[in-house]
């Protein structure tokens, strides 16, 4: 096992930092090389295992499209029986991360402020009569 000293643990945490800073990737980008791995990892398979995984992928498909109200069926109720679980889960998440959270926010806000704004302006835009008509009642 290795030791480092603190003085390069400290000069890599200080270059993780940099490349954390500097290494954003778009969703496109991420879908991409998603599609590049695997088809780098099916280029690796001999004959007869990349034809088991596309037979198994074909009926997995088949079988998803000939069972598709009993799949969702069961999610519907999966998602009933333990939705005030989940809910209570996530209300305990977000008070014992509000710093977290809130730092997220604010990161995630700063980096789509542009898209953010231009979705509002638009969404104001098409629903203009009814958010005017929505402000005079309230007052």
């Amino acid at each position: 096992m290795t030791t480092w000293t603190q003085e390069e643990f400290e000069a890599m945490c200080l270059a993780d930092d940099e490349i954390d800073e500097e290494f954003n990737l778009t969703l496109g980008e991420i879908d991409d090389s998603r599609e590049h791995d695997a088809e780098v990892l099916d280029g690796q398979l001999d004959f007869r295992d990349l034809h088991a995984k596309m037979y198994q992928r074909a009926y997995n498909s088949r079988y998803y499209e000939q069972h598709r109200e009993e799949l969702n069926r069961r999610c519907r109720e999966r998602y009933a029986a333990n939705r005030e679980a989940e809910r209570e889960r996530s209300r305990s998440w977000r008070e014992n991360n509000a710093e977290y959270s809130s730092l997220w926010q604010k990161a995630y806000y700063e980096q789509h402020r542009e898209d953010i704004r231009r979705k509002k302006r638009e969404y104001y835009l098409a629903h203009r009569e009814e958010i005017l008509v929505k402000r005079k009642s309230r007052r």
